[in-house]
């Protein structure tokens, strides 16, 4: 049962559960035949010139004589993201950590990519600048970024100097409060990033003592607050829990190559907010009753009847999905028709904040069960749709859980884990074959499994990919893409023409030299959540072309 608490883990959807769910064999329909019968079913949905509304069942047709559990799902799709020109006025504050251990590649990168961003920031964004080591400095209040107030805010950073101690909460609440205390006018997208490579050892350091004046803070104010946690130091839970509590995502900077893309990903979905301030409210009618919410946001408002799911914020392309498990009571009159009145299982009502054009949204629709005596194989389908979105909680659920059994010291118990997980993904691909939609998500699960599993073979190996399974699992749960690695190219041989440009001098080794091949970032890691703004400004930022 969803409370607002947490949920119950959701299991990858199999065959054997589908013929439960439904007391007869089930046809699982090839990727078109599939696609032909939903279309035919026809999900209700609520359009609107905003985020869409649309709702589905799990099965085409269900037994009327029997009472059955089933899923429904609940999809949010944001529109495209704007144009530049068209896109909301951003508030930013970048609050950067100085503390001694910045010292050297990591600062001049810090730097030059705080120019970057300010680059992207044109007259009706305002930015603000906080620096934190043992004090907290505002070195640059709120403030529109006109030609003058971007050269005077690139001084600033110029004047970045490595200090001492790490005052993390410090530097975190004055972010915040700068947003706070300039007028917020609607439409505008208020967003802190934080950025930091060590742990907090001084002022508030603990997540216990943080948390709670963090959420107070961030109430009702609609600021999202991004975190960086650099390089293998950094205390990646704190930073999660900070960003989640937040209404943002945490980015795990592994290398220094990997500081651009990340702020170029942040940014992309910072100037594509389409919405905010989400929510969705269900409610079982017609006798169903809602079993679970798999979504840890979900909040009961009356037991078994009605919840809601709040969201922070979607940008252009995003989209989210709500899988919530419900009994369908056994019926006296067969429904063949799922758009009766008395066909109908869960109502869903979207209220949100349309940000383009600075005004509150409602709409609400509902979603039916065709309801028959006799269930035949041939009559059952399956929504595909919600197979791959139960196996996206499902890869989510075991890289949280792996995790922390390999925390514990478990290693062998988490690996297993992560490998039995893999085998149901690829049965669900197997299933999927000729899917659009299995074709992006699945090679991302797969990736993503296959290397956490790799760094579960030892305590060394561990140390490496544990901060990188806190981000996957964080990224999976949000459907957002929220991690700055990036992919490399070998670098040519030593000693050829262009080994000059990569840094090695003009000539390089010998030819025939035996001295290790080096190797150069060359593009971003797929990501099956990565929408067309974060990939442009992530790109950008790296100094890649798009494909």
């Amino acid at each position: 049962m969803a409370s607002n608490e947490e949920t119950t883990p959701i299991s990858a959807v199999v065959v054997d559960e589908l013929i439960d769910a439904v007391a007869v064999p089930v046809t699982i329909a090839t990727p078109v035949e599939a696609e032909q019968q939903q279309q035919q079913q026809q999900p209700a949905a609520a359009e609107a010139s905003g985020v869409s509304l649309t709702m589905s069942t799990e099965f085409s047709v269900y037994s009327s004589t029997l009472g059955v559990d089933t899923m429904v799902g609940i999809n949010l799709q944001a529109p495209p993201a704007p144009s530049d020109a068209d896109r909301a006025p951003v508030d930013c504050v970048v609050v950067s950590d100085v503390s001694g251990s910045m010292r050297g590649p990591k600062m001049d990168l810090l730097k030059s990519t705080c120019k970057l961003l300010l680059d992207e920031f044109v007259t009706k964004d305002r930015a603000g600048l906080v620096t934190f080591d043992t004090d907290v400095k505002e070195r640059y209040l709120l403030q529109s970024v006109n030609a003058a107030g971007r050269d005077k805010a690139k001084s600033v950073v110029d004047g970045f100097r490595p200090g001492s101690s790490t005052n993390l909460s410090g530097g975190c609440f004055a972010g915040i409060q700068q947003l706070l205390s300039t007028e917020n006018t609607k439409g505008r997208v208020r967003t802190v990033l934080l950025m930091t490579d060590g742990q907090a050892n001084q002022g508030l350091r603990t997540s216990k003592q943080i948390i709670p004046i963090l959420t107070n803070m961030l109430q009702d104010s609609g600021i999202s607050l991004h975190t960086f946690g650099y390089g293998s130091d950094h205390d990646s839970e704190l930073l999660r829990q900070i960003s989640t509590a937040g209404n943002g995502s945490y980015y795990f900077v592994e290398g220094v190559d990997d500081i651009r893309s990340a702020f170029g990903d942040c940014l992309g979905g910072m100037l594509s907010v389409v919405a905010q301030n989400l929510e969705v409210e269900l409610e079982a009618i017609n006798g169903a009753t809602i079993t679970n919410i798999h979504h840890k946001n979900a909040v009961m408002l009356e037991e078994n009847k009605r919840y809601k799911v709040p969201f922070a914020d979607l940008y252009g392309e995003e989209q989210r999905d709500v899988l919530v498990g419900m009994h369908l009571p056994s019926c006296d009159t067969p429904m063949k028709d799922d758009t009766m009145k008395e066909a109908q299982v869960l109502r869903a009502t979207l209220r949100y904040i349309d940000v383009l054009a600075a005004k509150p949204m409602n709409q609400s629709t509902s979603v039916g069960a065709c309801r028959i005596v006799e269930v035949n194989k041939e009559d059952v389908v399956q929504n595909q749709s919600l197979a791959l979105q139960a196996t996206r909680i499902r890869v989510a659920d075991t890289l949280e859980t792996a995790r922390a059994k390999a925390e514990a010291g478990d290693l062998a118990s988490a690996r297993e884990m992560i490998e039995s997980t893999r085998k149901e993904v690829k049965e669900v691909s197997d299933r999927s074959a000729g899917s659009e939609e299995a074709e992006e998500m699945l090679p991302t699960f797969e990736d993503d499994l296959r290397e956490c599993a790799e760094g579960l073979v030892s305590r060394e190996a561990y140390t490496k990919v544990s901060k990188k399974m806190t981000y996957l699992a964080e990224g999976h749960y949000q459907q957002r893409c929220m991690e700055s690695e990036t992919i490399s190219a070998p670098l040519p041989p030593p000693g050829s023409s262009s080994w000059g440009l990569f840094g090695g001098g003009g000539g390089g080794g010998p030819v025939g030299s035996s001295a290790p091949q080096l190797s150069a970032p060359s593009g971003l890691r797929k990501n099956a959540y990565r929408t067309k703004g974060k990939s442009a400004k992530a790109s950008k930022f790296s100094g890649f072309s798009e494909d």
